[in-house]
C-alpha cells in the first residue's frame, strides 16, 4: 500500500486522513503543517514537519504520494502548493466507494470525492479538486483545477467551472453555463447564466456582491 502525506493538519486534512484509512486507499504516515510543532499528533497521526519540507521528506523515502488538506479558506495557497510540487511529486486520488462514477468520467491527479458523489457521462475533474458529500455533476461537465465543491452542489450538463472555484453548500448550476476563475458562491446560490468575473456570488439567481 502506498504511503500518504497530507499537506495541512487541520479539520480538512484530518477528514481526508480518515477517508484514506476508511477506504483502505493509503497508509497515512503524517501531516505537514506550518502552524503545529513537529511530532504533534492529530487524530493519532503525527505532524512530520513544515510544508516546505515536502521535497526533503520525499527524497528520504518517507512517503509515496501527497494530497491537499488545505481548504477553501486558503484557495490561493492551495493552488500554489499543488503547482509548486506537481508533477515533481506524485499526488494521489481518493474516491469513496459510495460514489457513482461513470466509466467515461476523468479524474485528474489530486482528486478527492467524499461519499455519495455522482459523476455522469464524460465529466472531467481537473487537478487538485475536492468534492464534498453528495455532489452531482451531470453529463459533459468540466471542473477546473483546484476547485472545491461543498456538500450538495449540483451542476447540470455541458457546464464548465473555472479554476479555483469554491461553490458553497447546495449551489445549483444550470446547464450550458461557464464560470470565471476564482468564483465563490454563497449557500444555496443558483447560477443560471455564465459568470464573467471573479468574486462572491449569492442569491437566486446568483449575483456578484459588491
Amino acid at each position: 500500500m502506498k504511503r500518504l502525506v497530507i499537506l495541512g493538519a487541520q479539520d480538512l486534512a484530518q477528514q481526508i486522513a480518515h477517508l484514506a484509512i476508511e477506504t483502505n486507499s493509503y497508509e497515512v504516515v503524517g501531516f505537514l503543517d506550518d502552524f503545529l510543532p513537529k511530532d504533534t499528533r492529530q487524530g493519532g497521526i503525527p505532524v512530520l514537519g513544515k510544508i516546505n519540507q515536502v521535497e526533503e521528506l520525499y527524497a528520504l523515502g518517507i512517503f509515496d504520494v501527497l494530497l491537499m488538506g488545505i481548504g477553501y479558506q486558503h484557495m490561493a495557497f492551495r493552488a500554489e502548493c499543488f503547482n509548486r510540487w506537481y508533477p515533481l511529486i506524485p499526488f494521489g486520488k481518493i474516491v469513496h466507494p459510495s460514489c457513482i462514477v461513470d466509466s467515461s468520467a476523468q479524474l485528474s491527479d489530486g482528486t478527492i470525492l467524499f461519499s455519495g458523489c455522482i459523476l455522469d457521462q464524460h465529466v472531467f475533474i481537473g487537478k487538485n479538486c475536492l468534492l464534498y458529500n453528495g455532489c452531482i455533476l451531470s453529463h459533459n461537465c468540466h471542473v477546473g483545477d483546484h476547485a472545491v465543491l461543498s456538500p450538495g452542489v449540483k451542476v447540470a450538463g455541458f457546464s464548465a467551472l473555472g479554476k479555483s472555484n469554491h461553490l458553497g453548500i447546495g449551489t445549483l448550476v444550470s446547464d450550458h453555463v461557464t464560470t470565471f476563475e476564482h468564483v465563490r458562491t454563497g449557500a444555496g446560490a443558483v447560477i443560471v447564466k455564465s459568470l464573467q468575473e471573479s468574486g462572491l456570488y449569492t442569491g437566486i439567481p446568483a449575483k456578484l456582491r459588491p
